[in-house]
């Protein structure tokens, strides 16, 4: 019974109280509670359960972050750990977290670059942005786009989308079950219009123009990553075009020398101090005057 909760599930997400009972003795209403690692809230959101693993990747980054300041790793060293230490944190259960609302003003919008305007703010960038920009040696205000550009980094939501495609192709190749079941419900759902997990993975597969699940997974999965990446690229080239033309952008400077999507030759130096230095330089994250005074 200590391990045994209600949570009624409702739109507006409020707490409701009913009366449950196993052999006469009351069972306890919540409006959250964990289950298999991820928090469900009666509003059917994910929301807190993202903020849970966040929070969890946090203190392993810190641990991380401390077992490496002795050492002063490479750059590549240093992601390598954070995708085999954070990463699998902050990606737990991504394929069903990782729907989104399909009438939401991001995917209104219709454009090249469609997924960085559905997850741009999400807990998993935050994490990302927080761990490129320590081991770059730069400030917590430092452009994210050009953080990612110095290293040639690919979003996270990448894994995300990917997880959620590898999803939808097991749950395909069903044919009886509770799993597949809930699969059928879904597509039901989605018929209805009525937004569920199914309606966003619908989105994702028509966004990326993949027509047919039965391909082979490593191919499809190719497929995915090709996609996803020739979209990254054009919104870094649209962003980039976007701060020349303006002028009066901080990052301005910054895109007159960068011109692609390619790691930095000087991140190879073994010597931190000047490696941050010149990074500093290079994203307008310096102490110069001209940077204090913006």
């Amino acid at each position: 019974m200590s391990k045994t909760k209600v949570l009624i599930f409702n739109k507006p997400g409020k707490f409701l109280k009913e009366s449950f009972y196993l052999d006469k003795e009351a069972i306890e209403c919540v409006n959250k509670c964990k289950y298999l690692g991820i928090v469900f809230t009666s509003s059917g959101l994910f929301q807190q359960g993202k903020e849970e693993l966040f929070k969890k990747s946090l203190k392993a980054k810190f641990k991380l972050q401390k077992s490496m300041s002795a050492c002063n790793p490479s750059i590549d060293t240093a992601i390598h750990l954070y995708d085999h230490t954070i990463k699998p944190i902050l990606l737990y259960c991504s394929e069903i977290w990782g729907s989104f609302k399909i009438n939401s003003a991001a995917c209104k919008k219709k454009s090249d670059y469609l997924f960085e305007l559905i997850y741009i703010n999400d807990y998993l960038e935050k994490s990302h942005f927080r761990y490129l920009k320590y081991i770059l040696g730069v400030n917590k205000k430092a452009s994210n786009l050009a953080v990612l550009s110095e290293v040639a980094r690919f979003p996270l939501y990448f894994s995300v989308i990917i997880s959620m495609v590898k999803y939808v192709h097991r749950l395909n190749k069903l044919d009886k079950g509770l799993l597949y079941d809930a699969y059928v419900c879904n597509k039901i759902l989605d018929a209805e219009n009525i937004n569920c997990w199914y309606s966003s993975m619908k989105y994702v597969l028509q966004s990326l123009d993949i027509q047919n699940l039965d391909t082979k997974l490593n191919k499809l999965i190719k497929f995915v990553k090709c996609k996803l990446c020739n979209s990254f690229k054009t919104f870094w080239l649209v962003k980039r075009s976007e701060t020349l033309s303006q002028g009066n952008s901080k990052l301005e400077n910054y895109f007159n020398l960068k011109t692609d999507f390619v790691k930095e030759a000087y991140l190879s130096i073994k010597d931190f101090s000047i490696r941050r230095a010149i990074c500093k330089m290079r994203i307008s994250a310096h102490d110069l005057r001209i940077e204090k005074d913006r």
